[in-house]
């Protein structure tokens, strides 16, 4: 005899995905789910920023990046001179990083990072020295903030019918009866 399973998932899942978490500012991927989970953006330079301290922002920014990277973080470093640090923002929100970090001229002399949350906005000033551990924190703490918000809307949507009036009330509210 032949048997044969198939659970259904295909492409269905991610459009599925992209479907209960994105928003109107773009894709919103959970941590796990990402190819890039966390975006280094170097900003804060201008024509008149002398060439030490752009020497000095993009090393401190490779630096952070192979940290991250050694503690398994899937991180990239976006340092494009000819894009400005609005249009990266943009850029890679459109793309649903999960977190986005900035660093910049006045961020090193402060030893200092800002890390931004994609799904809240949220901006967190971090040490240098703690971003690695704190982005670990935040990536599992926003899968937690994710799944329980889509759990959250699924069972608010779960009904159950005891007549067909009922039936009819729920399934024109879009819920699963």
């Amino acid at each position: 005899f032949a048997y044969q399973n198939s659970w259904g998932l295909s492409t269905r899942s991610i459009g599925v995905m992209i479907m209960v978490h994105s928003d109107n500012q773009g894709l919103v991927l959970p941590p796990r789910v990402a190819c890039v989970q966390v975006i280094i953006v170097p900003c804060g330079i201008t024509v008149k920023t002398a060439d030490a301290t752009k020497a000095a922002l993009n090393k401190k920014a490779g630096q952070i990046k192979e940290e991250l990277c050694a503690a398994g973080v899937r991180c990239e470093l976006d340092d494009a001179d000819h894009r400005s640090p609005g249009w990266k923002f943009n850029h890679w929100e459109l793309k649903g990083v999960p977190i986005r970090l900035e660093i910049g001229p006045r961020d090193l002399k402060q030893d200092a990072a800002v890390l931004v949350v994609r799904i809240s906005g949220a901006k967190i000033t971090v040490k240098q020295s703690e971003v690695k551990d704190r982005v670990k924190t935040m990536l599992n703490e926003i899968h937690e903030q994710m799944f329980n918000k889509a759990k959250s809307e699924l069972d608010a949507c779960i009904t159950t019918a005891f007549n067909m009036t009922d039936f009819c009330t729920f399934l024109d509210k879009k819920h699963l009866i």
